[in-house]
This record gives C-alpha cells, structure tokens and sequence, in this order.
C-alpha cells in the first residue's frame, strides 16, 4: 500500500469510528440529564423538612437540660443531622452528576468538529504529495487504532478514545500537509523543523503557561515545541517572532496590554487568612494542582519554572519549596457603614515561580535576602520585575503601591472579617468536591463567617453558600444583640 493510500485509509477508518462514537456518547448526554433531573427531585424532597427540623432544635433547645424535655431535643437534632446527612449524600451526587455531564456535552460537541473536519480534509488530500515516512507510519497506527476501536465495546472510555483518535488523523492531515508545502519551498521537513526550533537559544525562549489542551491551538498560532522538556507545557515562542496573535496565551509579563495587578501589603488583621490555612490539606492540594495544571505548570507571569536570580538570592538551607507555587489574589472592602466587619473577597489564584511569588511579598523576601547578604539585590529584581509587569516607571511604581496600601490601611481597624470564596464556587474544576475547613484552622475564622461557598467542616457541620452581604448583616444583627444586652 503506498503512503498517500495508508493516510487516506486512516483518515476512513478514523472517520467511521468518530461515525460510530457520536450516538454513544449522545445516549451518554440523555442518561445523565435524566439523572439530572431524579437528582434535582430526589433534593428538593430531602431539603423540604430541614428548616422545620432546625426550628425545632431551636425552639427545644431551651428545655434541653431538662431531664425529659431534653430528650425532645436530642432527637430533634439527630433527626436534623440525618437529613443533613442525606441532604450532602444527594450533593455530591449532583455534583459527581453535573462534572460528567459537561464532559459528555464536550465530547459530543468534539466529535461532532471532528467528523465535519475530517469530512472537509478528504477532498483536500487529493492535492497533497508523497508523504514521507513518519507520516506513512502514523497512519499505520490510526489505521490499526481505529479498527481495533470499532470492535469494541462503546464504554465511556471507548467515547474518549475514539474522540482522541478523531483528533490524531486531523493532525496527521495537518502535518502532511506542512510536510507537502515545505517541500514544495524547497525545504526540508520533519528534521528542519525540528533542527530550527532547536536552534534557538534558550535564554531567548519565552514558554507559554498553557495547559496540554490547547496544545494544538499554540502550535497552529506557531508556538515551537521544546522535545527535551517533560512535566510543564513545552511550547515556546521567541521575541523576533510575531507574538501578538498569542494575545493572552503569553506570560503576563510580555501581555499586548499591561497586567491589572495589585500588590499592597495585607491588612493587619487579615494577613493569615488564605486558603490553606482555613481547609484541610486535600483540599488546598486540589486547589493548587489544578491551578499549576491550568498554568501547564509554568509560571502565569514570567513562563518559567526553575530557579530564577531571586529564588536563589533567597534560598535557605532548610527550604523545601517547590519551583511553583500557588498565588491567591484577595480584594479587600468594607462590609457596613460603621466599618465593623470587612468582607475579603478571592478573586483569582496564579500559578507563580517562587521569583515571581516575592513580588507581592517583598518584604518577606528583603528578610530572607538579608540573611544571604543580597538584601539589595533581590529589592532592586523585585523592582525591575515589577515593572516589567505592569510598564511603570519606578516613580509611577512606587506611586500605586502607596496608594494600595494608603486604602489598606484605612481597613486596618477592621477585625472582624467575612471571608467570600464565591469564585471558588464559579470555578467547575475547583469546587467539583466539597471542601473540608478545618473548625480550629490557623487563621481563627469561625465557619459562620464563610461565604459564596457550599463546605463542611471537620466536625461534620454542613454550610451552604451564602451571599456575603448576609453573613454581614447576620454577624451585625448578632453585634448589636449583644450591646443591646450588656445595655440592659
């Protein structure tokens, strides 16, 4: 069989496989809606009788250190903790529930572009020359892919095989057709290519921090791919290159357009008050992976993700600190007119080389280079960094770090916080399982002053997501109800 034909067999076989996959994984779709829907019912009918079973634990409460009366209440409230129980129990399941289904809905919609765009490359084929023979050998191996496929079993696995195998044969038809329009410039191929993207130096490399699912994306945009790097995204462009199609796919540092980024000091009272020190360590870890994973595990500002000048300047004996690490961005408002309670909102979460990292904590950083004798240094790096982000002078620079931590420190009477996680709750890799906070975590907030998040806690209390205003307005109620009392 000569090349041309083993692609187009390939092509064929992948094609009918994609063919065969489309009303598998549109049962698939149907199934989980339906569960979907028994989900929604089967929660309803189990939220019903919880605010009566809280009602009434409230209103035995007051009788419960009656020896008979008290007995009310302990039933009261274990009946109410077997209906939270069961409650948590339906949404996990609605969770689980909604995670699968998107990934069904996306794996529809990818075989769908797969299918069209295989049935678009057919024609195309016809005006392409002899491939060579790395392409011939991967359509061998499509070939025998999709055969052996289209026997099998049409499991949820068998669905993403076939999409991934849909997807092979267009790249195979892409890279032939490069192959052909190199050729016919009078260059070489595969071992061009190759020989040219490793001719760049390394210290001009620019890495991209894009997850491997937009893998194919970069490489049409023209993004070369590094073969020795393993563990982190291995696309990479340089600066004689024109980067502005890449757009927000670069660094942050080399964005078409500055990067909106603060970096003032925390308020008194907040600082401690992240993430890993309110959840347990499952949670932070998913937290942080799945951030390191949506980076391709490459620094969201600089691209980078070993050692940089800062990092080492740093560097103590007993540092154990990976190369990235996760970055939370926290905004700070007051909560009530009196300035009572301040509400310290997540907004985003950076995966961030330890260099980059001392850019919003310099102070920590001057300390840790001081005892290095590199004080100096690393202020002047953070700087220069610093500026790199955001294009300001240093007198520009320094203006707007002022003024961030001029309005920080009207907050830093404020010490009574709520803490909004509700971008958390709008992140579907993030908060597909329940966190766990711990009740006596390191940052001292009680539970009650969580909101924007559905959790439980390590004492199995169940909180369902709550606007921030209204934990405010709760925590001032209970304020005032206190004064009201000492008053009396």
């Amino acid at each position: 069989m000569s090349g041309k034909e083993s692609v187009n067999s390939a092509v064929v076989a992948a094609s009918r496989l994609v063919r065969a996959a489309l009303p598998a994984a549109r049962l698939n779709v149907s199934t989980l809606s339906a569960s979907r829907r028994e989900l929604d019912a089967l929660f309803d009918k189990a939220h019903a009788p919880i605010d009566s079973l809280r009602r009434r634990c409230e209103m035995t409460s007051a009788v419960a250190t009656i020896p008979l009366l008290g007995r009310i209440h302990t039933r009261a409230v274990a009946r109410l903790q077997i209906a939270e129980d069961a409650l948590h129990g339906i949404r996990e399941r609605a969770h689980t529930n909604i995670a699968e289904l998107k990934a069904a809905k996306d794996s529809v919609d990818r075989l769908q572009r797969s299918l069209t765009n295989l049935a678009k490359a057919a024609p195309l084929m016809v005006r392409l020359g002899p491939p060579g023979r790395t392409i011939k050998a991967r359509s061998d191996g499509i070939h025998a892919r999709a055969t052996g496929l289209l026997r099998k079993r049409k499991s949820n696995e068998w669905i993403a095989q076939a999409s991934a195998c849909g997807l092979d044969a267009l790249l195979l038809v892409r890279d032939w057709a490069q192959e052909t329009a190199l050729a016919a410039a009078g260059g070489r191929t595969d071992a061009h290519r190759t020989a040219t993207a490793k001719a760049a130096p390394r210290e001009r490399r620019i890495y991209l921090p894009v997850p491997a699912s937009l893998s194919a994306q970069v490489e049409r945009l023209g993004a070369i791919r590094d073969i020795s790097v393993t563990g982190a995204s291995p696309w990479f462009v340089t600066p004689e290159m024109d980067l502005q199609p890449f757009g927000r796919l670069l660094p942050m540092a080399i964005w078409p357009s500055p990067a909106a980024v603060s970096m003032p000091s925390l308020p008194m009272h907040a600082a401690g008050q992240n993430l890993w020190s309110l959840f347990d360590r499952d949670y932070w870890d998913h937290v942080r992976k799945q951030t390191y994973a949506a980076s391709g595990h490459r620094c969201a500002i600089c691209g980078g993700r070993g050692p940089s000048a800062i990092a080492r300047a740093i560097h103590q004996p007993d540092d154990p600190r990976p190369t990235i690490q996760a970055h939370e961005i926290w905004d700070w408002t007051v909560g009530d007119e009196d300035g009572a309670v301040g509400v310290q909102r997540l907004t985003g979460i950076l995966c961030v080389c330890r260099g980059c990292h001392m850019l919003f904590h310099s102070q920590y950083a001057g300390k840790l280079a001081e005892l290095n004798g590199m004080g100096d240094e690393v202020a002047a790096a953070i700087e220069q960094r610093r500026r790199t982000l955001t294009r300001l002078s240093s007198a520009e620079l320094a203006e707007s770090i002022a003024a961030a931590n001029d309005r920080l420190r009207e907050l830093s009477g404020i010490s009574k916080w709520v803490v909004d996680l509700s971008h958390i709750a709008a992140q579907p890799s993030l908060s597909q399982i329940t966190p766990i906070l711990q009740e006596n975590n390191r940052a001292n907030i009680p539970p009650e002053q969580i909101a924007g998040l559905a959790f439980r806690t390590d004492q199995g209390r169940t909180f369902e997501a709550r606007d921030a205003d209204e934990v405010v307005a709760r925590m001032l109620g209970q304020e005032h109800s206190i004064l009201r009392t000492i008053a009396r």
